[in-house]
């Protein structure tokens, strides 16, 4: 599953708990976008994708959305947002 996220939509994925657990994996993807509505379009690509394979049940999302700089305004969203600080 990995591999075939990073291959079909470049992005960067890693399995970041349960490695010697065969019948459970952790899965963090992450991805960088200038423009949100493209982001958002992605990751709604992304779960369809992972959700769609038969062999996986989904037990746990966490999305986790950063912003660079001050304008942290999103409409519809309930997502975490933390702001990076754009002068350091």
């Amino acid at each position: 599953m990995r591999d075939r996220l990073r291959a079909r939509y470049g992005v960067s994925a890693a399995e970041t708990d349960f490695q010697d657990e065969p019948q459970r994996a952790e899965l963090t993807i992450s991805l960088v976008s200038s423009d949100y509505q493209l982001a958002e379009s992605l990751l709604g690509k992304l779960d369809d994708f992972v959700c769609s394979d038969p062999r996986v049940d989904v037990l746990v999302r966490d999305l986790d959305v950063f912003r660079y700089g001050n304008d942290t305004s999103v409409s519809g969203r309930s997502e975490k947002w933390l702001d990076v600080d754009s002068s350091e």
